[in-house]
């Protein structure tokens, strides 16, 4: 992937690690030229690393009131917020439905991690928001889908009390452990952490990738020395939501974040490798689980 125009100014990891999701802001406007520097950087996202053609716009105005508030469908859920970032892709194209939900999750948590880097908060929203009413709100053309926005600014100094209930129901804290994760060679063996070497850095950031509600789906095989192979473990209880919301795959967004997590750590450890379609045909896969897409590294 071609790097990007703005760098980040802290380490991956130190980004990742700081992230978090926030529903409570400060009612406080964004400087001009912190404006400036994130239209700057959307505009630069225009593909996912397998090709779809993406589209990211700042909704920036302190005056939505209450009214607009419950016709975006996040009103009680994100308090205090005046500015969104808007993501969506088109439906043109021959991409298919999982490679452009990959591309998409992947360049939205890009996104998500530049704003934290910018020190803002930011909250991944897949499903709980109008998409009609914020469609209108960016102007979009009938052709494109958001599949995603998140609030920005700064954040409440305190959390709101229905934001905390969320967080623990979601135990939004919690991920799983590697040898629920990652596995050797096939999904009978979990990888022990000494076994990954110069790729455990980018496994641990992989596993503390968000996800929506937490589900945490992504499996990754790895074999040989440097292959890795993920594989996405559904949730049944998205089956009835992927029909609802249609094009939007919120599971293979997820996995998109994952991939994000996984190549910008990569690179900055000054690994070589790339995303290619490499399914190793294991003969055995856990229920729910579909191979998705393998690093092969140099």
């Amino acid at each position: 992937m071609p790097k990007d125009k703005i760098m980040f100014s802290a380490p991956v990891e130190t980004i990742i690690r700081s992230r978090s999701s926030w529903r409570s802001y400060l009612e406080k406007p964004l400087g001009k030229d912190l404006v400036e520097k994130i239209q700057d950087y959307l505009k630069h996202i225009k593909k996912g690393p397998f090709g779809t053609i993406l589209r990211f716009y700042l909704l920036k105005d302190p005056n939505i009131d209450r009214e607009q508030k419950i016709k975006l469908g996040t009103y009680g859920t994100i308090k205090g917020a005046q500015y969104f970032v808007i993501g969506a892709y088109t439906m043109a194209g021959t991409a298919e439905p999982d490679t452009k939900n990959l591309d998409f999750g992947y360049a939205f948590e890009k996104i998500i991690l530049f704003l934290t880097d910018t020190k803002l908060g930011t909250c991944w929203l897949g499903g709980t928001f109008n998409k009609r009413s914020f469609s209108q709100l960016a102007g979009l053309t009938g052709n494109q889908i958001i599949a995603a926005v998140t609030p920005i600014g700064y954040v409440a100094q305190k959390r709101s009390f229905k934001g905390r209930v969320i967080r623990w129901f979601i135990k939004a804290k919690h991920r799983k452990p590697w040898n629920e994760l990652f596995y050797l060679e096939d999904f009978a063996a979990p990888l022990p952490a000494g076994a990954s070497k110069k790729y455990a850095q980018a496994l641990e950031m992989l596993r503390l990738a968000p996800s929506a509600s937490n589900r945490q789906p992504w499996r990754v095989v790895m074999r040989g020395r440097n292959q890795f192979h993920f594989y996405l473990q559904r949730s049944r209880a998205y089956q009835a939501q992927n029909k609802l919301l249609k094009a939007c795959d919120l599971q293979m967004m997820d996995m998109g974040i994952a991939l994000c997590h996984f190549e910008l750590t990569v690179r900055e450890l000054g690994l070589n490798g790339r995303w290619k379609h490499a399914d190793p045909g294991l003969p055995e896969l856990p229920p729910y689980t579909e191979y998705c897409i393998s690093w092969l590294g140099g």
